[in-house]
């Protein structure tokens, strides 16, 4: 039964060679070799002894969306923005994060539950040129869920509205006329006093 499949398989191939393009010699060979049954044991036998491919390779396996450990930095701006004169020991820690591909653009893989981890680190602070040692706490956040959703659209800056077109006055004339009100009031307030 094997070989009267794998026969068929073969006159399927001849007959495609004379029809259309030419296949390679390899790969028919490698079909009229390996048990075929279906069109899936077909496409896994391509995938996994595709003609031409480097003996040393690995097939590729796309990074699936999981939560992965990761290293951090651990920063004086976890425990104290305002003060920069103390290091903190260890320098990194490992932590829980998303990462991974979706299977389109339009998707990211971001946490959907997260837990806060408190760690406890040494802080080492120079008090006149001395080291002083101080046990001291960071808190890290681990991704613990991920998952495929869309990613956010950046925000859509609306253009400001331009002025109306139409034909403006120019400002000055205006002011000038209140100027010249302001000057005979004070005139007319100025000679009223003289008078007097």
């Amino acid at each position: 039964s094997q070989t009267v499949q794998n026969d068929a398989s073969h006159d399927l191939l001849h007959t495609h060679v004379f029809q259309e393009d030419a296949l390679p010699a390899a790969l028919v060979e490698l079909v009229r070799n390996s048990p075929i049954s279906s069109i899936e044991d077909l496409q896994l036998l391509l995938l996994s002894d595709s003609v031409g491919k480097d003996q040393n390779a690995q097939p590729a396996q796309q990074a699936l969306c999981k939560v992965r450990t990761e290293v951090v930095e651990v920063t004086r701006a976890m425990l104290d923005r305002s003060n920069a004169n103390f290091l903190l020991w260890p320098p990194c820690v490992e932590v829980q994060r998303c990462s991974g591909c979706c299977n389109t653009k339009s998707l990211q893989c971001v946490p959907v539950v997260t837990h806060t981890r408190y760690l406890q680190v040494m802080k080492v602070e120079y008090i006149n040129k001395r080291p002083t040692y101080a046990k001291a706490v960071v808190s890290v956040v681990d991704h613990v869920e991920c998952r495929c959703q869309p990613a956010p659209r950046p925000p859509v800056h609306k253009k400001k509205s331009s002025p109306p077109t139409g034909p403006r006055l120019p400002a000055r004339p205006q002011k000038r006329k209140k100027m010249r009100k302001n000057r005979r009031r004070i005139s007319k307030a100025a000679m009223r006093a003289m008078l007097m």
